[in-house]
């Protein structure tokens, strides 16, 4: 007798809701898709202990007649596509037919529903696939809710693997906010444990979303950007050099309103920026790509957020271009102190947020908001995730669950901030003016031997000697490698033994090194001879850049986005040479300073060193005056 059979349709379901249902984040996830493609303008997500032992999704969409409330718990049946070629032109968010028959495999849904036009809507409840109670008419409002409860009840090996109840939320709560950024026409609201933690009002644009997702001050600062090709459309805002992060928490990609992740186009971002950026830092943004559905496979994963582009190398230099030309218009100095003008600015706007009535119905109304420079700088505490919790606090989560104490006046939902009946043009940092055509700094000395101090008669700057010198080599070096990577032979060859990643990526770009001015031929095995090394290295320390290059080989090839290894490998080598700055507490002359202060403005990015640090910091006349209360 044979050993092969056949499993249960039950056994089928709860291995196949492994691809589609890893935790409570997923369902929220699966169900906010389902509620976007129904055409819901508000949706509400209430969860319990993380989603763990409850969630629910309600919305008022077009709801479902009793034939399909049943039909739509079988595993892949859908509304969204019928035909094959259907694949090819995906336009809606789920389509797959996956998402109810896994999260009811592994859980106890109950589904009420209703359409616009019946006068009674349809109740029932399923269990590990089998339907236990229903399907029944019942009085329900128009669209539809599904609550979800004790996830992974029969399955606890699963259950065994989820983190904690903050962990679990908080990836519930960024499902939520990128769901939110990607339909700012739709109403959000999020709560836990009946405390209400994010919301948007489905009335304003994409800024008063980042507002809820960033912080108004942080969101008021963001640069507007859009490119196209025939191809594509891309739209983005994008946060100056000095508000990026430690990590990319706060990079958001959407694909036709889809929340995506895709490395290459994040890299694009990244190459946009270039070395206005810090080591080890993150941009934050938020990009939106629109294209033709037949350009994009969404169909590689259930989980529907990796994503393969037809023209992928075509979208990420569009990206990278938009990034480049939206910061070079900047004046990106960086205040000193911080401006409290954002502040002011935002203090008196009539804020949309939902509240809570005597029914306990959510409703929607208006309040006078006023936010003081205490309550706009949030103090990041642990989240209180007690049921009996009656805090008069706002609870503004990021990556990580947090809460954040706010006055008892101001206490509304995270949104509250920026309203959406403010344009975004109004609320844009007045502060971040246009780059000026023949700008001109007039030095005024050197302070502390490290610092020059100057004025171009609208602003005193304090301009770091080091950085600002090392932004002249490493621009001047650039343009001498791209005209002629000339090479300086070495009178004593050096040897280097490889590491087989580092080796590996030498001998595929052998080229490339000849090209750069390092002449390295094979030594036999893992190691190398060099006999040659690019001339602007002339006067440093060649062995010691040599061997940083190797060790960074790896990561520069990580880093290179698609085609661009040459570009990457020659912006290293610049900055190696850049060692030869001057440093600190170095006296200059009089003219030396002029000197600095007029090669200075002549550059194409005179604000950051080749590292990303700030060159200059500014001290506007706005800011004098405030300090020696000349206005209040």
């Amino acid at each position: 007798m044979g050993v092969i059979q056949v499993m249960s349709d039950a056994l089928a379901n709860q291995i196949a809701a492994g691809e589609v249902v890893e935790r409570p984040a997923s369902c929220v996830k699966e169900l906010i898709e389902n509620s976007l493609d129904a055409k819901a303008k508000r949706i509400k997500i209430e969860v319990e202990e993380g989603g763990i032992r409850r969630l629910s999704v309600e919305d008022d969409g077009v709801g479902m007649d009793e034939q399909d409330a049943v039909l739509a718990f079988s595993r892949h049946a859908t509304s969204k596509i019928i035909h094959a070629r259907d694949l090819t032109r995906i336009q809606t968010l789920g389509f797959r037919g996956e998402a109810l028959a896994a999260i009811a495999a592994v859980s106890k849904v109950s589904l009420t529903t209703r359409q616009s036009d019946q006068t009674h809507g349809i109740f029932l409840r399923i269990e590990g696939t089998s339907i236990t109670d229903g399907p029944k008419p019942v009085g329900a409002p128009p669209g539809t809710r599904i609550v979800v409860e004790d996830l992974f009840y029969n399955t606890p090996v699963r259950l065994k693997y989820l983190r904690s109840v903050q962990t679990e939320f908080s990836r519930i709560v960024d499902v939520v906010q990128r769901a939110a950024l990607s339909r700012p026409d739709v109403a959000f609201l999020l709560s836990h444990e009946g405390r209400v933690v994010f919301q948007s009002s489905g009335r304003g644009g994409q800024r008063s979303v980042l507002a809820a997702l960033l912080g108004p001050v942080e969101a008021t600062q963001l640069l507007e950007a859009s490119q196209s090709s025939v191809t594509c459309q891309v739209t983005a805002w994008l946060g100056l050099p000095q508000q990026a992060r430690s990590n990319r928490n706060h990079a958001y990609l959407f694909l036709n309103h889809r929340p995506i992740r895709n490395l290459s186009l994040h890299q694009a971002v990244a190459a946009g920026y270039g070395t206005r950026l810090m080591v080890g830092k993150h941009p934050i943004y938020a990009l939106f790509v629109d294209m033709d559905p037949i350009l994009a496979d969404v169909n590689i994963h259930p989980h529907k957020s990796e994503v393969r582009l037809s023209e992928e190398r075509d979208v990420s230099q569009l990206i990278t271009r938009m990034v480049e030309n939206a910061l070079s218009d900047k004046h990106l100095v960086p205040k000193w102190p911080v401006t409290s003008r954002v502040q002011e600015k935002i203090s008196s706007y009539q804020v949309p947020f939902f509240e809570q009535n005597e029914k306990n119905q959510t409703t929607f109304s208006e309040a006078k908001l006023s936010v003081s420079e205490q309550s706009v700088g949030l103090r990041a505490e642990s989240m209180d995730m007690s049921t009996n919790s009656k805090k008069n606090t706002l609870s503004h989560p990021l990556s990580q669950a947090y809460e954040f104490s706010v006055q008892p006046e101001a206490v509304l939902a995270s949104e509250s901030v920026l309203p959406s009946e403010v344009k975004d043009e109004e609320v844009q940092d007045s502060s971040l003016r246009e780059r000026v055509k023949n700008w001109q700094l007039r030095p005024i000395g050197q302070a502390l031997g490290m610092y020059v101090i100057a004025e171009d008669g609208e602003s005193l700057y304090i301009i770091d000697q080091h950085a600002a010198h090392e932004r002249i080599l490493y621009e001047k070096f650039l343009k001498q490698m791209q005209l002629s990577a000339d090479t300086m032979p070495l009178l004593t060859p050096l040897t280097f033994t490889l590491s087989a990643s580092a080796h590996g990526i030498w001998m595929q770009h052998q080229e490339v090194f000849a090209l750069l001015g390092l002449d390295i031929e094979p030594f036999g095995g893992l190691d190398v001879c060099v006999r040659g090394v690019p001339l602007v290295w002339e006067g440093l320390d060649v062995l010691q850049l040599t061997q940083r290059i190797f060790d960074d080989l790896v990561e520069i090839a990580k880093q290179a986005p698609s085609g661009a290894f040459v570009e990457e490998l020659r912006l290293k080598i610049v900055q190696k040479a850049c060692k030869a700055a001057i440093k600190a507490n170095h006296r200059l002359s009089d003219e030396e300073i002029l000197a600095l202060c007029e090669e200075l403005v002549e550059l194409d990015d005179p604000f950051h060193c080749p590292h990303g640090r700030p060159v200059l910091l500014e001290l506007n006349s706005y800011d004098l005056e405030k300090g020696f209360r000349r206005i209040v």
